[in-house]
């Protein structure tokens, strides 16, 4: 299923925000907060790479229809 640019464009930067979380909660030695934010942004990969299935874009879908009944 063919999903816009946008709704990818928003999921890589949700990866990246993702990666940001890891780094900062590593440093300061948050270990829970690392493991978890990892095996999330893990899962979210896997989905993608392996089944075809894009959590950002569904979040972002979700937004969208959200932001746009107000």
């Amino acid at each position: 299923k063919f999903t816009g640019s946008a709704a990818k464009k928003f999921a890589a930067q949700l990866g990246f925000v993702f990666t940001f979380i890891i780094v900062i909660a590593q440093l300061l030695q948050l270990n829970v907060v690392t493991i978890i934010t990892a095996s999330t942004l893990l899962l979210c990969a896997f989905l993608e790479s392996a089944i075809g299935i894009c959590l950002g874009c569904y979040v972002y879908s979700f937004i969208k229809t959200v932001s746009d009944k107000k």
